[in-house]
């Protein structure tokens, strides 16, 4: 070492470092690791689909259960796209009233939901059954998040 004393800056100083704008964080970012981790994933399954059901629908070019995978992945898609354009201060808003719902929608569960193989864990609603457990775990993370 050659006993020098690193130079201080002050806040008050014209220096590079004391200039620097911090960068700004957008919430809604998309990280490029997520969206090719999914697309990888997504990918996969679509392929394993495909694999798997080709032969019991032999009369189709695509087998049916693929065609409604494909789907349910690009309506999962174009929610997730509006999603983002949801302001952080309307989620945080919604987080706790969800919850709420979602908690009634499992009672309503265990006193008028539908029994599919054996297991008492839907809820019919015209043209749509659905399990509340999932709009729960939906619901649970958005309100421990805030």
């Amino acid at each position: 070492m050659s006993g020098r004393v690193p130079r201080r800056y002050s806040p008050g100083s014209n220096s590079a470092r004391a200039t620097r704008k911090p960068r700004a964080f957008a919430a809604n970012a998309l990280d490029g690791g997520v969206i090719a981790a999914f697309s990888v994933l997504a990918g996969i399954g679509l392929v394993l689909i495909y694999r798997l059901t080709a032969p019991l629908a032999a009369a189709n070019a695509v087998p049916p259960q693929s065609r409604r995978q494909s789907g349910a992945l690009a309506a999962g898609i174009l929610v997730r796209l509006a999603a983002l354009r949801v302001p952080l201060a309307v989620r945080r808003r919604l987080a706790l009233p969800l919850w709420g719902v979602s908690s009634v929608l499992l009672l309503a569960t265990l006193v008028v939901g539908v029994e599919v193989n054996g297991a008492r864990r839907w809820l019919e609603l015209p043209g749509l059954r659905l399990q509340a457990a999932e709009v729960a775990k939906f619901a649970t993370v958005l309100s421990v998040a805030v």
